[in-house]
Parts: structure tokens; C-alpha cells; sequence
């Protein structure tokens, strides 16, 4: 068994490493740290992810490269009377790094039917600019993480979407409040609805978290709503995080937990991110200024998720997710619509563990990989979760947010060929970790098509 990090000595391991990054470890702490890193590879591992976290870390809060972009239009249209003259400034701020750079729309101003543009208009404009400036200097991220939040492309909030009709409205109130047990200040970050709308909503529908059915047993899955972001920690590195490629699979002895699988957090290859669902890294439309139109989950008759989207480029890819035989089946394929090969294709599937009561530490020490899967455990070491891809590309585990990782990879997808990988989730209570993987592998699920 392949523990990510140490077990039984990690917290010793964690307060030595923690004080080499703060740099106040003693002489001897310092000798008993170097003696653990020359035995224990395992410990260099760790020490090594915690050095490369803490300068990422370090650099996203203290860019160094700003660049502050400004256009002006002006734009004169009829005569005399009924001449229309607009002014306007687009600003666009670039906060960048060795390992990121974000682009971020700032606020567009306007000024309409004025002959000229008047000094207190310039006036106005350069104070905001130097506003912005002084803002981005003082707290860039805070600041940034804010722009984007309020921007997330043409069309809002990439979270914030309102249900659209009576049959919509009925089920999203259910999901948040009987599935998720949401808040109302949560159902508010979800939706955009007031307070007061809400609760009128949910009084009309009598959707109260008194009267959710008693009668849902076993493994669900259900869309995750948005609103609440799906990790503890690491936020910076999702910011605006979407929900149309989001699942919540409820944990089946416990109705109010669940993991959140994020089908694919990202898809690209060498060139970049042809898709990612958040938006602190740009990713091959964003640099072009294209923005992609949100989805939904479709929600088919026998209880499955599934989605389609299609690309700029022609390059299209989807999702389906139903629960089978108390496992969860999920199948990842891409059609290349493009003229040209597409080669070293990843994606990233992640399983986020923030809302998994048991299992949702901030450590690795719970996580294990064996014969191609990976699993985390909860303190009892007698419930667990496994997730698996085939082909899988890569096994992760980020301790932070905290999440594990079986990433897909995909073979060369010729011009006019659809290719699909296949995804295995389920629950273990138990301590023969090793039995159940054989069971699971006994399946077959490997070799079927979802």
C-alpha cells in the first residue's frame, strides 16, 4: 500500500516541516528534520509538496508583474439635436506570475448624448483608474478574487444561476434544501433571489428541512448547486467555481454527507486548458476573450447526469454519471469536430472531500493508492471512499482543499473519432481495504462501456 504521505509520524512530521517554513525550528528540531529526511522517503515527498505549496503561495500574494490596459471609444452618431455621442473606457488588469496570470475585466464607464467628453468625466476616469491601481497593490488577490467573482464572464457569476420555471424552481429548492441542507444565505449566493423571495418560495412549495423524505436510503447523486464553494481550503487556486460539471454523491449512512466529484475540473493538453471550471488560470478562450455559456446537468429518466458541450473549436465533450449495483459509473468521452490529431489529452477528475463528514481533514495521511486506485479512509479506518479511472493518467491528492485524484488520460483522438474512458466511485465500510479492491475489480467495470 502506497501511503501520499507519512501516517503514524505525520503530525510530528508536519510541526518540524511547519517550522522550517516559518523558520523558527530548533537546533535539535532541525537535526531530528534531516535525519527523517534521509531515511524516509516518504517524509521527502511530503517536505517537497509543502515547500512547492508555500512558494506558490507566496507568489500568487505578492505578483510580480502587474499590467494595467485602457481603451477609450467614442462613438458619434445623427445631427443637431438628435446627435448621440458615447464615451467609454474598457480597463483590463493582468496580475501574473512564473505560474499563473489572471486577466481581469474591470468595470466599463460610460457617458451618453454629451457633445464632448468634459474634464469631469477625465477627472472621474483617472481617479477610478489610480483607484484600481492602489486597490490591486494593496490586496491583489483579495481585490482580484473579488472582480472576478462579481464578472465571471459576459453573463455574471458563473454560479449564480436562477431557476427558470415552476418545475425548475421545485426541484433546485429541493436539492438545496432536503439534499444539501443548504442555508438561506447560501440558497442567495446559488440562486440571486432575495431572502425574502426565498422564503416565500420554499413556504409556497412547503420545501422545509422538516419534511425532507425519510425514505432516501442507499447511494445518490445528485447536480451540486453552486453557492457554496465544494472546498475548505486552496479557494484561491478555484476561484468562481462552476457547477455545471459538479455531482454530489451522498455517502450511504449518512444522508447530510458528500463528496463532490467534478467531471472534468479541467480537460487540455500541451497547447493548454481547453476547459476549466474555474477561472484562476486562463485557458485557451479566455486569452481570446470567449466565453463559455453555462449547462446544466440533464437529468434523464433512470436517475443518470449526463452533458454535451461543444467548443469553439469544434472539439466537443461530455459526461454521464448513474449509480449501479450501490457504486457509482461515470464515463468521460471527446469527439475531435477539429481537422487536426489531438494528442496527449488529460483530463482532471477530481473528488472533492470538504462536505464528507469522517473524511475531510486537512491531511493526506488518510489517502492511499493501491492496484490502480485510490482511496481515503475516514479516523475509524473502517469506512471508505474509492475512485478509480481507466486509463488513469495520474493518481493526486491535495491535502488543502482537500480532494484525491485519479486523472484519465486519453490516446490520439483522430479528426471525426469519439473516445470515452471510464470512471468507478463507491463507499466501503470495512478494514480489508485489500478484498474490496478485488471485489471491485471482479466487476469488470474496467472493460464496460457507461
Amino acid at each position: 500500500m502506497n501511503e501520499l504521505i507519512p501516517g503514524e509520524q505525520e503530525p510530528e512530521l508536519r510541526r518540524l516541516v511547519d517550522g522550517l517554513l516559518d523558520d523558527t525550528l530548533s537546533p535539535g528540531d532541525r537535526e531530528r528534520l534531516e535525519e527523517r529526511l534521509r531515511r524516509d522517503k516518504s517524509a521527502v515527498d511530503y517536505c517537497a509538496e509543502r515547500l512547492r505549496f508555500h512558494v506558490e503561495l507566496e507568489e500568487a500574494c505578492d505578483p510580480v508583474r502587474l499590467e494595467l490596459s485602457q481603451h477609450r471609444h467614442l462613438l458619434i452618431e445623427g445631427r443637431g439635436e438628435g446627435r448621440r455621442v458615447v464615451i467609454g473606457e474598457t480597463h483590463v488588469a493582468r496580475l501574473g506570475n512564473r505560474h499563473s496570470e489572471m486577466v481581469l475585466p474591470l468595470e466599463q464607464s460610460e457617458s451618453k448624448r454629451s457633445a464632448r467628453r468634459g474634464p469631469a468625466l477625465g477627472i472621474a476616469l483617472a481617479v477610478g483608474f489610480a483607484a484600481v491601481i492602489a486597490l490591486l497593490l494593496l490586496k491583489p488577490w483579495e481585490h482580484a478574487r473579488t472582480i472576478v467573482m462579481q464578472s465571471g464572464g459576459p453573463d455574471g457569476p458563473l454560479w449564480v444561476r436562477k431557476p427558470s420555471g415552476p418545475d425548475e424552481m421545485r426541484f433546485w429548492m429541493r436539492n438545496m434544501v432536503w439534499n444539501h441542507h443548504y442555508s438561506i444565505e447560501e440558497i442567495e449566493a446559488a440562486t440571486g433571489m432575495a431572502g425574502d423571495e426565498i422564503r416565500s418560495t420554499l413556504s409556497s412549495l412547503e420545501i422545509f428541512e422538516a419534511n425532507a423524505p425519510e425514505r432516501w436510503s442507499g447511494l445518490r447523486i445528485a447536480p451540486y448547486p453552486g453557492g457554496r464553494h465544494p472546498r475548505t481550503g486552496y479557494k484561491a487556486a478555484a476561484i468562481n467555481p462552476q457547477r455545471e460539471t459538479k455531482v454530489s454523491v451522498f455517502a450511504p449512512w449518512d444522508r447530510r454527507s458528500y463528496a463532490v466529484v467534478d467531471l472534468p475540473e479541467a480537460l487540455h493538453d500541451p497547447g493548454g486548458y481547453y476547459y476549466l471550471a474555474h477561472t484562476d488560470v486562463p485557458t485557451v478562450w479566455t486569452k481570446m476573450n470567449v466565453h463559455l455559456k453555462p449547462l446544466e446537468w440533464t437529468r434523464d429518466p433512470d436517475g443518470s447526469l449526463s452533458y454535451r458541450r461543444e467548443l469553439p473549436n469544434k472539439l466537443a465533450f461530455g459526461a454521464k454519471v448513474r449509480v449501479e449495483d450501490e457504486a457509482v459509473r461515470m464515463s468521460l468521452s471527446v469527439t475531435n469536430g477539429t481537422l487536426e490529431k489531438i494528442s496527449k489529452l488529460r483530463g482532471q477528475v477530481c473528488v472533492l472531500l470538504a462536505r464528507l463528514d469522517g473524511f475531510n481533514g486537512q491531511t493526506n495521511a488518510n489517502k492511499v493508492t493501491k492496484n490502480g486506485y485510490v482511496a481515503c479512509h475516514d479516523e475509524s479506518r473502517k469506512r471508505w471512499i474509492i475512485t478509480a479511472w481507466e486509463p488513469t493518467d495520474r493518481f493526486n491528492a491535495i491535502q488543502h482543499c482537500p480532494c484525491m485524484h485519479a486523472d484519465p488520460g486519453f490516446p490520439d483522438i483522430a479528426p471525426g473519432e469519439t473516445v470515452s474512458v471510464t470512471g468507478w466511485l463507491s463507499f466501503f465500510e470495512g478494514e480489508d481495504l485489500d478484498a474490496e479492491l478485488a471485489r471491485i475489480e471482479e466487476t469488470g467495470w474496467r472493460g464496460t462501456s457507461n
